[in-house]
């Protein structure tokens, strides 16, 4: 989008344990030239939505480059008049999204896991474990989010 900059990167970060306290620029090389260089246009969390124009859906999986946490990384391409020009996103930690969720699955009749858009487990009440790669799950067996690439799997 900026014919001067073709690899811009904005990157907030905050402590999610200390939710009132500073948002702060993450200093990031987009000097293609640099040793220490990454092309983020390649990573899933931007080539997915570059490539369908779609919200996407990155994990869970272990953040090496930040934080060494389970993160999942939720983008949706940025268009104009059409055109994808970049993407918007968020990172969560699953710890966060866990302590929302385990409340409520462990108050359904029966156990359930809830799923990435590749089969990982985010969570589970049925005994699975962060990361854990779900093969041959019946699609018909799961419950799809409308809004964002997350399903859950009735055991």
């Amino acid at each position: 989008m900026l014919a001067d900059a073709p690899y811009r990167l904005e990157w907030w970060t905050a402590d999610p344990d200390a939710p009132t306290g500073p948002v702060e620029p993450l200093a990031v090389q987009t000097d293609p030239q640099a040793d220490d260089f990454r092309d983020y246009t390649a990573l899933p969390w931007y080539a997915g939505p570059a490539a369908d124009h779609r919200p996407h859906l990155t994990g869970p999986y272990v953040d090496y480059l930040c934080t060494d946490e389970y993160t999942l990384t939720f983008t949706r391409p940025v268009l104009a008049g059409g055109r994808f020009v970049g993407v918007v996103g968020a990172d969560l930690y699953v710890r966060t999204l866990e302590a929302l969720v385990q409340p409520v699955l462990a108050g359904l009749a029966r156990p359930a896991t809830l799923l990435g858009a590749t089969g990982r487990v985010v969570t589970s009440s049925a005994g699975w474990v962060t990361g854990d790669l779900l093969r041959d799950v019946d699609p018909g067996a799961l419950l799809r989010c409308s809004t964002v690439p997350l399903a859950v799997l009735l055991d």
